[in-house]
């Protein structure tokens, strides 16, 4: 990506020349996201309009994803290296490499660099291995493994710490990321990676709100009821947790 610093961009882009030097982000680029907001996006420093600007979004980097075996589908579309198991309808067993989605996110990383954006905003499933629930119903379900889960974060760490430290990165949580549909432990573990799971923030003289979507499914009565879902058999306490944590959301969005 170096070669980007050598040219000169028009328009909306600011002036990159050899010269610069950057110097990469650590690890706390990736907590921001505190206290339901995003440090220094803020009334103060973006809150006038100061004329036109950009940012990217990018979705499911999913590291594992293509290599995975996923007990759904049984004809899978040319090129995806998935294959059909044993265990049960609905399990998913998430890649041992991911080479073509490291592949392919230094390449989005390259590209943004090149744009050079006000941030990068990454929807959801940064990476593929489920997330542990410490739930009944998902123990021994889709060969949930904490250790390969934790080398496919530290793989998206190492490609996103090349992204300009001029651009900030905002990541949001998938089912993957805090699983279909959340608790506090799996919320805890997502916000020891990568900060809040919804917050809101100020950019460029725009208000903008983060929302953990995944949070909306314990609303969904169906997902309770049906009798053929995972979640059925869940405990009340279980249950309970998953709304309480859906309306903690829906009060704070009120608020806003």
């Amino acid at each position: 990506w170096k070669s980007a610093l050598q040219s000169i961009f028009q328009g909306n882009f600011i002036t990159l020349t050899g010269g610069m030097t950057a110097t990469f982000p650590t690890a706390s680029r990736y907590l921001r996201a505190s206290g339901r907001c995003f440090s220094g996006f803020n009334d103060e420093h973006e809150g006038p309009w100061a004329g036109n600007w950009t940012f990217v979004i990018l979705a499911d980097t999913q590291f594992g994803l293509l290599k995975a075996k996923f007990e759904l589908f049984p004809d899978q579309p040319d090129g995806f290296e998935r294959a059909m198991s044993t265990n049960r309808v609905g399990d998913l067993f998430s890649g041992q490499a991911w080479e073509v989605e490291r592949a392919m996110a230094v390449e989005a990383v390259r590209h943004c660099n090149w744009l050079m954006p006000k941030f990068v905003i990454v929807c959801g499933d940064m990476i593929d291995a489920m997330p542990v629930t410490g739930r009944s119903i998902d123990e021994g379900r889709d060969g949930r493994n904490e250790v390969l889960r934790q080398k496919q974060i530290d793989d998206f760490k190492s490609v996103f710490a090349d992204l300009h430290p001029d651009i900030s990165l905002l990541c949001v949580c998938g089912n993957h990321d805090v699983g279909n549909v959340p608790n506090r432990k799996t919320i805890q573990d997502f916000r020891r990676e990568f900060g809040d799971d919804y917050f809101s923030f100020t950019a460029g003289g725009c208000r903008c709100l983060v929302l953990n979507t995944q949070l909306y499914n314990a609303l969904e009565e169906g997902r309770w009821n049906d009798t053929a879902h995972r979640y059925y058999h869940a405990t009340d306490d279980e249950k309970a947790e998953a709304c309480e944590l859906a309306q903690e959301q829906v009060s704070w969005l009120e608020a806003e």
